[in-house]
């Protein structure tokens, strides 16, 4: 998938909230994590927390759905994840206004108004086997530029193909 089209995903999924699905849309823009395994999250046959509003898929995510105080939320979350010894790359914290997120590896921690989440997408690449380090070696605003100028070369590739064929 090209790096725009994560950012897009994710805008799409934001502006179209539907807060019951968003865990579950969320992970499905990062293909490496299989649709039957989301399916299986959604049903709770994986789900390694029995708390409602609680999902914990082992070893990628630990996703809390909150209405109250986000940052204390996420301080109780880490707690309880370090007494359970259990070790998900991400931790997640959000009540649809603010969300909070760290990277157990690599102990860097967001915390960003809800709607800002497109803009943070890279933040979660290490899901798809995109490790920070290889993210950073390119700088993001060469890609996106190369990424949307590929977009408007096929949209214009296509638009002339038609009108060929059109006349």
């Amino acid at each position: 998938m090209a790096i725009t089209e994560y950012e897009d995903k994710i805008r799409d999924i934001v502006e179209n909230l539907d807060k019951e699905e968003f865990i579950f849309e969320f992970l499905s823009v990062y293909s490496k994590i299989a649709k039957s395994t989301i399916t299986k999250l959604r049903k709770g046959t994986n789900n390694l927390s029995k708390v409602p509003g609680e999902y914990h898929l082992k070893n990628k995510l630990y996703f809390k759905q909150v209405s109250g105080d986000t940052l204390q939320a996420f301080t109780d979350l880490v707690s309880k994840i370090s007494q359970q010894n259990v070790n998900p790359r991400y931790i997640m914290v959000t009540d649809f206004k603010n969300l909070i997120a760290r990277d157990t590896k690599t102990q860097e921690t967001i915390d960003i108004d809800f709607k800002k989440l497109p803009r943070n997408f890279e933040f979660f690449l290490a899901w798809n086997g995109i490790e920070k380090a290889d993210f950073e070696r390119e700088n993001p605003a060469d890609l996106k530029a190369a990424e949307r100028f590929a977009k408007l070369y096929d949209t214009l590739l296509k638009d002339n193909v038609r009108m060929l064929f059109s006349k």
